[in-house]
């Protein structure tokens, strides 16, 4: 399924180029895309918090080397967007407007670009030449074992999760928010 949202996320004509980084989507933190700049894969290492950094090459094979580095056009970039946004930007424009986009499956889109002001707000992005896709993660029971310290008598505590970058905390606060909404022997389901 992850592989499935990650591939379906890029144009048909940069399909080819990502296939294997959704394949390995299990093990991708996020993908870096800069105008013609070299595309960046933050990896992580099996069984760990720790991310790599490497690159694809332009037939999408994973490359320690930004010599050999697939670099992504403006116009590809700009297809992109517009594929993100199932070809109606201006249907995008709130969220665009805060610097993000939020795509099925729970990935999130970065965006940076020209900020157009209207007096003191932004009142949109244009000239998008920098996109960072952070890649969500749905693993069901990561929270089995936190979940008895997060109910006392039956009623869900206050909680706050804290870890450094990359090591789950999104990943954790889903299942938990699953667990609260069903139900579990801690206590009954509830919004």
């Amino acid at each position: 399924m992850l592989e499935i949202s990650m591939i379906q996320m890029f144009p048909q004509k940069l399909r080819s180029v990502f296939r294997n980084v959704a394949k390995e989507g299990r093990y991708v933190q996020e993908i870096r895309l800069r105008a013609n700049r070299p595309v960046i894969i933050f990896r992580q290492q099996a069984g760990t918090c720790i991310y790599t950094e490497c690159y694809l090459t332009k037939d999408g094979e994973w490359e320690p080397d930004v010599r050999n580095a697939f670099c992504i056009s403006t116009y590809e970039l700009e297809e992109l967007l517009n594929h993100l946004c199932n070809y109606s930007v201006y249907a995008y424009e709130e969220e665009i407007r805060q610097g993000y986009l939020t795509l099925p499956g729970g990935h999130r889109v970065g965006l940076a670009g020209q900020v157009v002001w209207d007096k003191d707000a932004i009142k949109t992005m244009k000239y998008i030449h920098f996109m960072n896709i952070r890649i969500a993660h749905e693993i069901k029971g990561v929270s089995e074992k936190v979940m008895p310290y997060l109910y006392e008598n039956g009623r869900f505590q206050n909680t706050l999760i804290i870890s450094p970058p990359g090591c789950g905390k999104t990943t954790m606060l889903r299942d938990i928010i699953r667990n609260v909404s069903d139900g579990n022997v801690y206590g009954k389901g509830q919004t």
